[in-house]
């Protein structure tokens, strides 16, 4: 019995020192903090870089959206100066268009987005894109500039069309 004594009395000491070896020490634990902490700083650094990342495709989706839109409806205008009303492709320079954000047309001046229009000419015999075939007073380049946020309108994307008709009317 009395060597069951003695391995019973041996018992807390091993569990202690069993302890000790398992447990984590204040400086590990302290070190552990402070490169979870320093990994979170970084994560979180990144967000406003990300954040402006996904506004800034998100404002080059709608302006694209918007040149599309009006590349579509400039095949449909005259180019006949002699027409009147915004029916025709000279009379764009003078035109101011608005559009919500999420690109959709609006009557007012309050919208997110204001378009304005150049529109030059084009010689058939310099441009290599525009072939003889096309009356040079049927071929024009506008250059639509989609200007952004409102009141400030300090932002622009600008696209470059290539407008051409068969006919003149």
């Amino acid at each position: 019995m009395s060597d069951l004594a003695t391995s019973l009395s041996n018992l807390p000491r091993a569990g202690r020192r069993d302890r000790r070896r398992l447990a984590f020490s204040l400086v590990e634990v302290v070190l552990a903090i402070g490169v979870v902490g320093f990994a979170l700083l970084v994560i979180i650094g990144t967000l406003p870089i990300g954040l402006k990342s996904v506004q800034n495709a998100e404002t080059l989706q709608a302006t694209s959206n918007i040149a599309n839109q009006l590349r579509g409806q400039m095949q449909l205008l005259s180019f006949n100066t002699s027409s009147t009303g915004i029916n025709t492709v000279q009379q764009l320079a003078q035109t101011n268009l608005f559009y919500t954000t999420d690109g959709i047309a609006t009557n007012s001046s309050g919208g997110y987005y204001m378009v304005s229009f150049a529109v030059k000419p084009v010689s058939t015999t310099t441009n290599p894109v525009v072939d003889a075939s096309f009356a040079a007073s049927n071929v024009q380049s506008v250059v639509v500039n989609v200007a952004y946020p409102p009141g400030v309108w300090n932002q622009t994307n600008t696209f470059a069309l290539l407008v051409a008709r068969q006919t003149d009317n």
